[in-house]
């Protein structure tokens, strides 16, 4: 299976992966065999009712499978936090030939082989569409008639999963940006296997680098993330303090 094969099918299974029964098969046989030794161990009847085959827990799927499987993380800054690694991986000197789509005449037989093309301008455009998409999603959020608490003025909120807010179409949070980043460089090992030198060492050799930077980028997001959070309970803190003393002052 080729690079961009495994590529996909990971992004794949880490959207609809489901919770693997194997598990839950092999407790039940267990939990089944302990009870038939209990039982011939113990002939005397029971006035307790009969113990079901089945005893799992009603939630036990739930602590499987992937979480949020219809919601989407968006973050409604997306665009502007991520123009800072954009423009490093635009500027990477083998970003040459990722910055266009390739096209048919350039390299035959590429659309019959690369079924998810993607390159640097087209990632470009799918941020920008993704932030129209927040905006529009979040607007009823964001108008008067919602409730205060609701938290319309988060810059991570949870949507529904639609066409408008995934990749291909959208790009609207950072582990969609950083998949198609490297799906574009699978893609190029895929249309050119074997091959050791030229276009695809060029392009190990920035998946390398990028990957790096898209690693460092997102720790210091994820950070700059907790240092907002933090901010905003201790803001809230403070208001409620203010709105004590002024409750106590009106008594």
């Amino acid at each position: 299976m080729t690079p961009a094969e495994l590529l996909q099918e990971e992004i794949l299974q880490a959207e609809t992966s489901d919770p693997p029964s194997q598990l839950r098969s092999k407790r039940s046989r267990t939990s089944t065999n302990k009870r038939k030794r209990a039982r011939s161990a113990t002939p005397i009847p029971s006035s307790e009712p009969p113990i079901p085959e089945s005893s799992e827990p009603e939630n036990a799927s739930a602590a499987y499978g992937p979480p949020l499987k219809n919601k989407v993380q968006a973050h409604r800054n997306f665009a502007r936090i991520s123009n800072v690694i954009i423009n490093d991986i635009t500027q990477h000197k083998h970003a040459g030939p990722f910055q266009k789509p390739v096209r048919e005449k350039d390299a035959e037989g590429y659309t019959s082989i690369i079924k998810r093309p993607q390159d640097l301008k087209s990632i470009k455009a799918a941020i920008t569409y993704g932030s129209r998409a927040i905006n529009a999603a979040t607007a009823s959020l964001d108008s008067p008639a919602t409730t205060p608490s609701a938290s319309t003025s988060a810059s991570l909120v949870l949507l529904d999963k639609t066409a408008d807010l995934i990749p291909p179409r959208a790009i609207v949070n950072s582990s969609q940006l950083e998949k198609e980043i490297m799906r574009m460089f699978a893609n190029a090992v895929m249309f050119n296997p074997g091959s050791t030198e030229g276009m695809v060492l060029d392009a190990r050799e920035m998946a390398d680098d990028v990957e790096a930077k898209v690693r460092d980028w997102r720790q210091v997001e994820g950070a700059a993330a907790n240092v907002r959070a933090a901010n905003t309970d201790k803001d809230d803190e403070e208001d409620g303090a203010v709105g004590g003393d002024k409750k106590r002052r009106k008594v």
